[in-house]
Protein backbone atom coordinates (compact mmCIF):
# COMPACT_ATOMS: atom_id res chain seq x y z
CA UNK A 1 0.00 0.00 0.00
CA UNK A 2 2.89 2.60 1.04
CA UNK A 3 5.18 1.49 -2.67
CA UNK A 4 1.26 2.31 -4.57
CA UNK A 5 1.14 6.00 -2.28
CA UNK A 6 4.54 6.85 -3.31
CA UNK A 7 3.69 5.65 -6.73
CA UNK A 8 0.80 7.94 -7.11
CA UNK A 9 2.69 11.02 -5.29
CA UNK A 10 5.63 10.69 -8.16
CA UNK A 11 3.07 10.63 -10.74
CA UNK A 12 0.94 13.42 -9.19
CA UNK A 13 4.14 15.13 -9.07
CA UNK A 14 4.84 14.86 -12.49
CA UNK A 15 1.94 16.00 -13.54
CA UNK A 16 2.13 19.11 -12.03
CA UNK A 17 5.74 20.00 -13.29
CA UNK A 18 4.84 19.02 -16.78
CA UNK A 19 3.33 22.38 -17.93
CA UNK A 20 6.88 24.16 -16.68
CA UNK A 21 8.22 21.77 -19.19
CA UNK A 22 6.27 22.30 -22.53
CA UNK A 23 6.07 24.88 -24.56
CA UNK A 24 2.94 25.96 -26.45
CA UNK A 25 4.64 27.11 -29.35
CA UNK A 26 3.16 26.67 -32.47
CA UNK A 27 -0.24 25.12 -31.33
CA UNK A 28 -1.88 28.12 -31.63
CA UNK A 29 0.25 30.69 -33.23
CA UNK A 30 -1.35 33.81 -32.37
CA UNK A 31 -1.30 35.79 -28.86
CA UNK A 32 2.10 35.80 -27.80
CA UNK A 33 5.15 38.65 -28.36
CA UNK A 34 5.45 39.41 -32.00
CA UNK A 35 2.35 37.29 -33.28
CA UNK A 36 -0.98 38.33 -34.30
CA UNK A 37 -3.69 38.66 -32.26
CA UNK A 38 -5.88 35.80 -31.87
CA UNK A 39 -8.91 35.40 -34.30
CA UNK A 40 -11.69 32.85 -34.70
CA UNK A 41 -9.58 31.57 -37.69
CA UNK A 42 -6.68 30.71 -35.03
CA UNK A 43 -9.39 28.53 -33.27
CA UNK A 44 -10.69 26.56 -36.36
CA UNK A 45 -6.77 25.79 -36.65
CA UNK A 46 -6.35 24.69 -33.73
CA UNK A 47 -9.21 22.07 -34.03
CA UNK A 48 -8.15 21.62 -37.58
CA UNK A 49 -4.32 20.73 -36.55
CA UNK A 50 -5.48 18.09 -33.89
CA UNK A 51 -7.84 16.38 -36.04
CA UNK A 52 -5.16 16.29 -38.50
CA UNK A 53 -2.68 14.51 -36.28
CA UNK A 54 -4.95 11.56 -35.65
CA UNK A 55 -6.57 11.01 -38.84
CA UNK A 56 -4.02 11.66 -41.51
CA UNK A 57 -0.44 11.09 -41.87
CA UNK A 58 2.17 14.06 -42.29
CA UNK A 59 5.84 14.48 -41.77
CA UNK A 60 5.40 15.37 -38.03
CA UNK A 61 2.96 12.52 -37.69
CA UNK A 62 3.87 9.31 -40.12
CA UNK A 63 1.54 7.20 -38.01
CA UNK A 64 -1.93 8.45 -36.98
CA UNK A 65 -3.75 7.32 -34.19
CA UNK A 66 -7.08 6.28 -36.02
CA UNK A 67 -6.07 4.24 -38.75
CA UNK A 68 -3.27 1.83 -36.44
CA UNK A 69 -6.26 1.51 -33.43
CA UNK A 70 -8.53 0.05 -36.52
CA UNK A 71 -5.95 -2.54 -38.27
CA UNK A 72 -5.48 -3.45 -34.18
CA UNK A 73 -9.04 -4.03 -34.61
CA UNK A 74 -9.39 -5.88 -38.06
CA UNK A 75 -7.21 -7.83 -36.84
CA UNK A 76 -8.21 -8.66 -33.83
CA UNK A 77 -11.87 -9.80 -35.43
CA UNK A 78 -10.00 -11.73 -38.16
CA UNK A 79 -8.09 -14.08 -35.58
CA UNK A 80 -11.09 -14.25 -33.83
CA UNK A 81 -12.81 -15.03 -36.58
CA UNK A 82 -10.56 -17.78 -37.81
CA UNK A 83 -10.38 -18.90 -34.32
CA UNK A 84 -13.86 -19.70 -33.72
CA UNK A 85 -13.49 -23.32 -35.02
CA UNK A 86 -17.48 -22.84 -35.81
CA UNK A 87 -18.87 -21.40 -32.59
CA UNK A 88 -21.76 -19.68 -33.29
CA UNK A 89 -21.52 -17.07 -29.81
CA UNK A 90 -17.39 -16.56 -31.24
CA UNK A 91 -17.94 -16.17 -35.19
CA UNK A 92 -20.72 -13.47 -33.49
CA UNK A 93 -18.34 -11.88 -31.34
CA UNK A 94 -15.58 -11.19 -34.24
CA UNK A 95 -17.99 -10.29 -36.74
CA UNK A 96 -19.54 -7.50 -34.18
CA UNK A 97 -15.90 -6.48 -34.29
CA UNK A 98 -14.98 -6.20 -38.06
CA UNK A 99 -18.49 -4.73 -38.68
CA UNK A 100 -18.33 -1.98 -35.43
CA UNK A 101 -14.36 -1.11 -36.80
CA UNK A 102 -16.06 -0.19 -40.63
CA UNK A 103 -19.03 1.91 -39.02
CA UNK A 104 -16.57 3.46 -36.81
CA UNK A 105 -14.10 4.42 -39.31
CA UNK A 106 -16.86 5.58 -41.90
CA UNK A 107 -18.24 7.71 -38.74
CA UNK A 108 -14.84 9.41 -38.28
CA UNK A 109 -13.66 9.71 -41.53
CA UNK A 110 -17.20 11.25 -42.47
CA UNK A 111 -17.65 13.59 -39.76
CA UNK A 112 -14.11 14.76 -40.43
CA UNK A 113 -15.22 15.50 -44.33
CA UNK A 114 -18.66 17.13 -42.84
CA UNK A 115 -16.62 19.28 -40.60
CA UNK A 116 -14.14 20.38 -43.24
CA UNK A 117 -17.13 20.94 -45.53
CA UNK A 118 -18.43 22.96 -43.22
CA UNK A 119 -15.44 24.95 -42.64
CA UNK A 120 -14.83 25.76 -46.20
CA UNK A 121 -18.72 27.26 -46.54
CA UNK A 122 -17.93 29.42 -44.00
CA UNK A 123 -14.86 30.34 -45.89
CA UNK A 124 -12.03 29.42 -43.11
CA UNK A 125 -10.79 26.57 -45.79
CA UNK A 126 -10.61 26.55 -49.39
CA UNK A 127 -11.13 23.38 -51.58
CA UNK A 128 -8.50 22.28 -53.69
CA UNK A 129 -9.21 19.30 -54.94
CA UNK A 130 -8.31 16.01 -53.06
CA UNK A 131 -4.74 16.17 -52.66
CA UNK A 132 -5.16 18.14 -49.65
CA UNK A 133 -8.10 19.32 -49.40
CA UNK A 134 -7.98 19.20 -45.15
CA UNK A 135 -5.44 22.68 -45.14
CA UNK A 136 -6.71 25.19 -43.34
CA UNK A 137 -5.18 29.15 -44.99
CA UNK A 138 -6.34 32.02 -42.24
Amino acid sequence: MKLLFVFFLIILGGAFSLPLSCDAAGLVPCGGEGEDPCSICHLFGLLHNIITFFLVPSLLNPIPIVPVIATLLFAIGGFMLFAAAGNPSNLAKAKTIIVSTVVGLFIIYGSWAFIEMLLDALGFVSFGGFGSWWTITC
